[in-house]
C-alpha cells in the first residue's frame, strides 16, 4: 500500500449515465489512517433536482421526495473539495464517479476537478490484478475478504459502501485484518476479523510479471553476465 493514510469514497446516482443528465444524489467519505477507520468522514445527501430512474431508486432506496429538502450540490461544493484535496482517494470503479463528481464541480461553477486536487486509486483496477477473470464488484470482495456486510442488507448507500470498501481495501493491499477504528468494541473487532482457520483456506495471491518486465529482467542478466566476469579477473 502506498500510504498508511487515505480516505475511501463513494457516490450514489439518479441513474447510471451522467451523460444523460443524471446527478449525484449521496456523497460518502471516511479516512483510514495508519490502516484503521477513524471518526474523520464527510457524508451529505444532495437534492438532485431531477427524478431518479426506478432501478437506481431499488438499489440504494433513496426517492426525489425523501431528498427534496437536501442541499444542491453547490452548497457542499466547497467543502468537499477541502475534505479531499491533497489525499489519496480510493474509490471502486472511479471511472463511474468521477464524471459525475466532475460534471457536479462544473455545474456549481467550480474549474477544478477531483482528479486534479487529489490522487484517484481505483481499487477495481486493483481487485481485477490480484483476482483476474473473477467477480470484484464489492460485495464479491465483502464475502471474499470475510468483511460483514449486514449494513449494507436493506439498501446500498455511499457511506455505508464507503466503509466496507475501506475495510476490504485495507485486506486486499495489505493484508492486514482486523484493523479497525479505535471507536469500535473488541467484540465488534473480532465479529470483523478473520478466523485463523481461514488463512488455511485461503489461495495464495501469484502476481505473474509482464512480458515488458521479463524481457527488463533478461536484458539487465545479460548486461550484468560481462560485468560480473571482469570482477572474477582472469
Amino acid at each position: 500500500m502506498s500510504a498508511s493514510r487515505f480516505l475511501v469514497l463513494d457516490t450514489e446516482t439518479t441513474g447510471l449515465d451522467v451523460h444523460e443528465g443524471h446527478r449525484i444524489i449521496e456523497v460518502g467519505c471516511v479516512e483510514v489512517n495508519n490502516f484503521q477507520i477513524t471518526e474523520r468522514e464527510f457524508h451529505a445527501y444532495v437534492n438532485p433536482e431531477r427524478e431518479i430512474d426506478p432501478e437506481a431508486q431499488k438499489v440504494h432506496g433513496l426517492s426525489l421526495a425523501r431528498l427534496s429538502n437536501e442541499p444542491v450540490f453547490t452548497e457542499i461544493a466547497s467543502d468537499f473539495l477541502e475534505f479531499v484535496r491533497d489525499n489519496e482517494v480510493v474509490i471502486h470503479n472511479a471511472s463511474f464517479d468521477i464524471p459525475f463528481l466532475n460534471n457536479e464541480l462544473k455545474l456549481s461553477g467550480y474549474e477544478e476537478r477531483v482528479d486534479q486536487v487529489c490522487k484517484v486509486v481505483d481499487s477495481l483496477e486493483i481487485a481485477g490484478r490480484k483476482h483476474a477473470r473473477q467477480y470484484n464488484n464489492l460485495d464479491a470482495l465483502c464475502k471474499r475478504y470475510n468483511v460483514d456486510t449486514t449494513t449494507r442488507e436493506e439498501a446500498h448507500g455511499a457511506l455505508v459502501d464507503a466503509r466496507l470498501l475501506a475495510r476490504v481495501y485495507i485486506k486486499m493491499t495489505a493484508g492486514e485484518v482486523g484493523l479497525f477504528s479505535d471507536s469500535e468494541s473488541q467484540s465488534q473487532r473480532k465479529e470483523h476479523a478473520l478466523d485463523p482457520a481461514a488463512y488455511k483456506r485461503m489461495r495464495p495471491i501469484l502476481v505473474r510479471a509482464t512480458d515488458e518486465e521479463i524481457e527488463a529482467h533478461e536484458a539487465y542478466i545479460r548486461d550484468l553476465q560481462p560485468r560480473l566476469q571482469e570482477s572474477e579477473g582472469p
